[in-house]
């Protein structure tokens, strides 16, 4: 095999969009005017099943490629980050939750930079209370209670 770390990303894309795709077979899909809860699911993860053929096809075909060491500060901050956000956003409201999650991530960053860990959080939350709050109208508290 040539492209084994192509071929690995193309089998997870694969088992991911699968997954999802036959998880949102199971809900209503509605029409393209009418859409079901599982019709953008049952699309998007067929999508990613096709990316996902289409990279392992291509690390099939691909020259040599060393499969890079896995790092595990950054796998640990983004599912510490999500595990965070899931448990306390409830509790702490998105205004001071984004921005927690936001720096958690940011932990995983080799090089860190003052005016990135400034403006992240800041421009992230305003544009998560912009479109889960207003635009999507999802029950987000923006504040402690």
């Amino acid at each position: 095999m040539k492209g084994p770390r192509d071929l690995i990303a193309g089998l997870l894309f694969i088992a991911v969009g699968g997954a999802a795709a036959l998880t949102a077979w199971h809900y209503p899909m509605g029409t393209a005017l009418r859409m079901g809860p599982g019709y953008f699911p049952f699309l998007a993860g067929c999508g990613l099943t096709l990316f996902g053929a289409i990279v392992a096809v291509r690390g099939v075909a691909a020259r040599d490629q060393a499969i890079a060491p896995l790092h595990l500060k950054p796998l640990v901050m983004v599912l510490a980050s999500v595990a965070l956000f899931a448990g306390v956003v409830d509790r702490l409201g998105l205004v001071i939750t984004v921005p927690l999650v936001v720096l958690l991530c940011y932990l995983a960053n080799p090089r860190p930079r003052l005016i990135e860990l400034v403006l992240l959080p800041a421009v992230l939350t305003a544009a998560a209370v912009v479109v889960f709050q207003r635009l999507l109208e999802l029950p987000f508290q923006l504040w402690p209670q």
